[in-house]
């Protein structure tokens, strides 16, 4: 046990050593560099030696017990969710990588985390979203200060985009260059401090990365001075003035008048002056190429205007020729060949070649009643027959009979006529005349051959019958008798 009380105490003395060492050497930069701005020191000074050496108040678990050590140097889990709790108002945080890291180092600092900024107690953001790149005329207006947290998205709006962007924390800026502590700096969690030209930190923070500044957020100037003070910053007979010369702006970026920064606090004395970039010149542009600048060699300006003409080959043909048109070609620029959305026409219109739909006109359907018609096909386009149509045949009726007993056609409606049949006729023979008449059994009256027509009822029909079915009868026994009496005289 007391072995490993020893080792752990080497290890932590150990770390220490370093961290100091780190901040020997980043306090060394700022001294000895062109001069930083409002380099703290004091308990300030303190809080960042402890954050060199690993002491950020990062915890693995929730109840914010354990606590994770993270020197300058070492690696984070880029796996592994992590939280960060406020001493001030006790709320707690959980990200990972870059993100809870520079949440942890700003917590540290000043006992409230930022998030995504958009509830924030004793900060405020300095700058806003939208802009690609920094620099240091942009941070010395805004007020930056050291331990400003800063955010980028991959939004050109700046809205604030929690996978894709990157999270900071600054620790001095000047004129040339800015220096930044991160986590995660490598993609496999190495924590590090960055000290970059401007130009390098737009390539490798921002417009190099097509990345735009979320939010620099840093404490409110009442809230900084009730942890710090007035007097934390150094206090300084500014002996140890570097001169900035004047800068003369260039196409590609601005340049400043002479100014002077403390060597010793950092701070710059007088006005700092922007000489505005000049414009870009030289060069020739084109429908397809920009001019490019005879002072920075890169191009610039607009392109200019296609020069559209009638060219009529093979590879700006659009339709060949139809009904309706000759041959449709694009106009194209004669600089560049680019194709455009105007059209020309050659030659005439070629009736054999119908274009668009067609339709079909004048169709008359067969019916019971009368003859069809197939109608004729047209083009829509030239409005010319394509091809005639044919006569059908007229339906045959479709006779059913309704609850009435009249049978009707179903298609046209028409009563189907039924023809009577003729009436029985009997042919009656007496001795005295033949009188053939013509009755109907069920009728109350006759006719008879000389056209009379008489009336009579079924009792005198049925005894008129009688009486001619005894006559016939009568007859055939006449014959008979007299036919037997006859052989009996020839035997």
């Amino acid at each position: 046990m007391f072995l490993r009380k020893h080792i752990n105490c080497y290890f932590k003395s150990l770390i220490t050593v370093i961290a100091v060492a780190v901040a020997v050497i980043s306090m060394s930069i700022s001294i000895n560099g062109a001069g930083n701005v409002n380099v703290p020191t004091g308990a300030f000074s303190s809080k960042l030696e402890n954050i060199y050496s690993g002491d950020i108040d990062l915890y693995s678990n929730y109840a914010c017990t354990k606590e994770v050590f993270l020197p300058v140097g070492s690696r984070m889990s880029t796996s592994t969710m992590f939280h960060v709790k406020s001493p001030v108002n006790g709320n707690s945080v959980a990200g990972w990588q870059c993100y809870i890291y520079a949440n942890a180092v700003y917590n540290k600092l000043f006992g409230e985390y930022v998030g995504n900024a958009s509830s924030l107690n004793n900060s405020r953001i300095v700058i806003p979203g939208g802009s690609n790149t920094a620099s240091f005329e942009m941070f010395y207006k805004a007020g930056v200060r050291c331990g400003a947290y800063m955010r980028t998205t991959v939004y050109s709006s700046g809205a604030y985009n929690g996978n894709k962007g990157h999270s900071l924390v600054i620790l001095y800026y000047d004129v040339d260059s800015i220096t930044y502590i991160e986590g995660n700096a490598d993609g496999n969690g190495l924590v590090q401090i960055v000290n970059e030209s401007w130009s390098q930190f737009n390539r490798s923070e921002l417009s190099g990365r097509s990345r735009y500044i979320s939010h620099v957020v840093q404490p409110k100037d009442d809230y900084y001075t009730l942890i710090y003070g007035n007097g934390d910053t150094v206090a300084c007979a500014h002996d140890n003035l570097q001169v900035h010369p004047k800068k003369q702006p260039t196409c590609s970026e601005n340049g400043y008048e002479e100014f002077s920064v403390c060597g010793d606090c950092g701070m710059m004395l007088g006005e700092y002056k922007i000489l505005p970039k000049l414009a870009h010149s030289g060069g020739t542009a084109t429908c397809y190429k920009k001019a490019v600048c005879s002072l920075c060699n890169q191009p610039y300006g607009s392109y200019l205007s296609h020069n559209f003409v009638q060219y009529a080959d093979e590879k700006f043909l659009l339709s060949e020729a139809n009904c309706v048109s000759g041959k449709i070609y694009a106009l194209s620029c004669e600089v560049c060949g680019y194709k455009a959305n105007e059209t020309f026409v050659v030659g005439e219109a070629d009736g054999t070649v119908h274009t668009g739909e067609k339709t079909v006109v004048d169709y008359i359907e067969a019916t019971c009643t009368s003859d069809g018609y197939t109608g004729d096909t047209i083009c829509l386009g030239c409005n010319v027959v394509i091809e005639k149509g044919n006569e059908t045949p007229m339906k045959t009726h479709n006779f059913e009979e309704n609850n009435e007993g009249i049978s009707i056609c179903t298609l046209c409606g028409e009563e189907k006529i039924v023809e009577i049949q003729p009436t029985e006729s009997v042919s009656v023979s007496t001795p005295t005349h033949k009188t053939e008449a013509t009755y109907d059994k069920d009728s109350t009256y006759y006719t008879d051959d000389a056209g009379i027509t008489a009336k009579s009822d079924n009792t005198a029909s049925n005894k008129y019958g009688v009486v001619l079915f005894v006559v016939f009868f009568s007859l055939i026994s006449i014959i008979l008798v007299t036919k037997k009496r006859l052989l009996l005289v020839q035997e």
